[in-house]
């Protein structure tokens, strides 16, 4: 497989992270009924996921022609699905950074090949890298700022 193919294929597996992420942190801010703060944050993470999903939308199609459609698409999240309990704002917020910790490696994955190969993609795929993590911190912060343990898993 030649570098453009296996960027590309991890392009579409990063599109396809960012559109699940949009799924489920819509879902997640809808259906908890205590937690406006953790409610906000996710509604504004839609927006910053569906951001990510239409870059890297571009760059398939600049790369490859085709942008793949739903039933192409991986379903790889396990970690954000939004709970039954619609006041366990401590799961969603773990499920939360655990899906950041996925779409950071999947990144990093991606700079990692296109590093020398493909400039634009490399410089990108950085941009979006930091949006993750601070994406990522956000979550943290107000795991703390509402006194819950950030280590803590499920």
């Amino acid at each position: 497989m030649d570098h453009v193919s296996e960027i590309v294929a991890e392009l579409r597996t990063a599109y396809a992270s960012e559109i699940e992420i949009i799924e489920d942190y819509l879902a997640n801010a809808t259906n908890l009924e205590s937690a406006e703060a953790i409610r906000n944050l996710f509604d504004e993470e839609v927006q910053t996921a569906l951001g990510h999903a239409r870059r890297l939308a571009k760059r398939i199609k600049a790369l490859e022609g085709r942008v793949p459609g739903s039933r192409e698409l991986p379903r790889t999240q396990t970690s954000l699905r939004p709970s039954a309990n619609t006041d366990d704002m401590d799961i969603a917020l773990h499920d939360a950074i655990k899906s950041q910790d996925a779409a950071i490696a999947q990144y990093e994955r991606i700079i990692r090949l296109s590093d020398g190969h493909d400039f634009v993609t490399l410089d990108l795929v950085i941009e979006l890298l930091v949006d993750e993590r601070e994406r990522r911190q956000r979550l943290v912060e107000l795991l703390d700022a509402i006194g819950m343990d950030p280590s803590r898993g499920h």
